[in-house]
């Protein structure tokens, strides 16, 4: 996987454009190598389109911290990836696990 990982920027220079919406599916498996250790354990990439890249966490200290380093983390992964597809990094709070609003059912249907 790390001679893999080693491979890719090359490979997602030719390929990726600023709109390409699969960047976020390419970049998972890689994040933290892409991201650092740190903002990889705690955040993850969710969304990419025009260039944004929404980035998301289930702690809100984190989620303070991560919209300090857009800067950092956007020229970080233009790294990794070999261009400068990330032009902006959006920072959501993600719904923590159990914390989901209960479904309602009515006359015996999942609303």
């Amino acid at each position: 996987m790390e001679a893999l990982g080693n491979l890719l920027p090359a490979i997602f220079k030719k390929q990726m454009r600023r709109d390409d919406t699969r960047v976020v599916d390419l970049l998972v498996p890689f994040w933290q190598k892409a991201a650092g250790r740190g903002i990889g354990e705690n955040s993850t990439p969710v969304h990419f389109v025009a260039g944004t890249l929404t980035l998301e966490t289930t702690c809100p200290t984190w989620a303070i911290q991560l919209r300090n380093m857009t800067e950092e983390i956007r020229a970080g992964i233009n790294n990794f990836m070999g261009a400068p597809i990330v032009k902006n990094i959006r920072v959501q709070l993600a719904p923590a696990l159990g914390q989901r609003e209960p479904e309602v059912i009515q006359n015996g249907k999942l609303d």
